[in-house]
């Protein structure tokens, strides 16, 4: 949920950074002396903090995005380090910050508390935070706030719904799930657990030269059976796909609880066109047999299924 500067800013003065007076923020947007982000990285497990030294660039134009995150390091244009989960902000970086960023006295303050500020926002459910900086106040920022986590937040209900997408993949986002939709004017849609393998099917149907419409990652809604299940078939019913691939691997034993969820969920939302059906994992066998007997095409190995879609989309 991506809020405006006005919003980004408001947010970190109330952890405590000092936005710009009106002859600072002036000053800052004819140039800019330096950039702060933290964003969260989901393979470390951590929080990544970097900062840049810029002259006149905005946010999105600050060389802040290439950073290469190596524990720590510094290379002339940039500062990057990592945060482990279990421990707090170091006091050494906002002094290193400063230094980096030539920052002394008041300045040295302001972009500690800056520092702390966007540190607090990014553990109270921000995704990221980036701020402008000049002379350590903030003249500009962008915060990026976990949508999921809205419910912890009554706070946050002025700014509204927010969601990410196109207007068809919106509406996934508002039900729990992730759609994307790289071509509207193609009929294949793939409805799959799991955010790789949603990617990964997307790239072997385009590898094959396939059209994709749409495809979706369920997240949890497998999990929460035909209530979960029946507004994303509702949704991909509208796009009247020529066939759809809906396919899972699941450790846990719900393969034959999921196939049952898309079964009921399907005659409360009937989709068009062919229904290719792939599974693995715990009781995909049970799942896969239920699949059959509604009458869905089975196919017990990914690249066949991948194949099967690509042929029956063609």
């Amino acid at each position: 949920m991506l809020l405006d500067d006005a919003e980004s800013t408001a947010l970190l003065a109330g952890k405590g950074a000092l936005p710009a007076d009106a002859a600072t923020r002036a000053l800052g947007d004819a140039g800019a002396d330096g950039t702060l982000a933290i964003s969260l990285d989901r393979d470390r497990r951590g929080h990544v903090v970097r900062l840049a030294r810029i002259a006149g660039a905005g946010i999105a134009g600050s060389r802040i995005a290439g950073a290469r995150i190596d524990g720590a390091g510094i290379d002339g244009s940039r500062l990057a380090h990592f945060v482990e989960p279990a421990t707090a902000l170091p006091g050494f970086l906002a002094r290193r910050a400063a230094q980096y960023l030539g920052y002394s006295g008041e300045a040295a303050q302001l972009s500690a508390r800056a520092l702390a500020a966007s540190y607090a926002l990014v553990l109270d459910d921000a995704f990221s935070v980036e701020a402008r900086l000049c002379q350590g106040r903030i003249t500009g920022a962008r915060v990026v706030l976990d949508a999921t986590a809205r419910f912890r937040h009554p706070e946050w209900a002025p700014y509204g719904e927010r969601l990410e997408g196109t207007a068809e993949e919106a509406p996934f986002r508002r039900i729990g799930a992730v759609a994307c939709v790289p071509d509207p004017g193609a009929k294949i849609v793939a409805v799959l657990s799991g955010a790789g393998l949603m990617m990964t099917t997307l790239d072997m149907l385009t590898a094959r030269g396939a059209r994709v419409r749409c495809v979706i990652d369920m997240q949890g809604l497998p999990l929460q059976g035909v209530e979960g299940m029946a507004p994303i078939f509702e949704l991909v019913g509208r796009m009247k796909p020529a066939v759809t691939l809906i396919g899972g691997r699941f450790m846990a034993p719900v393969a034959h609880d999921f196939a049952a969820a898309v079964i009921a969920a399907n005659r409360k939302a009937p989709l068009t066109g062919q229904v290719i059906t792939w599974l693995a994992g715990n009781r995909a066998e049970d799942g896969q047999i239920l699949f059959a007997e509604a009458g869905f095409r089975r196919v017990d190995d990914y690249p066949a299924a991948i194949a099967a879609t690509v042929s029956a989309g063609a």
